[in-house]
């Protein structure tokens, strides 16, 4: 992930559940912008 991409992410694209934490980054390419989803457990966060 590039720092741009991370720099992109907005409170909107994160999602907390009760146990995870999933944050949507679109991350940008050539042609077409690329969704990707990573979950975090949130035991690893604290």
């Amino acid at each position: 992930m590039r720092i741009s991409d991370a720099l992109a992410i907005k409170s909107c694209n994160i999602e907390m559940t009760k146990d995870e934490v999933t944050i949507i980054v679109k991350k940008r390419s050539n042609k077409h912008p690329i969704l990707h989803t990573i979950c975090l457990k949130k035991s690893i966060l604290s």
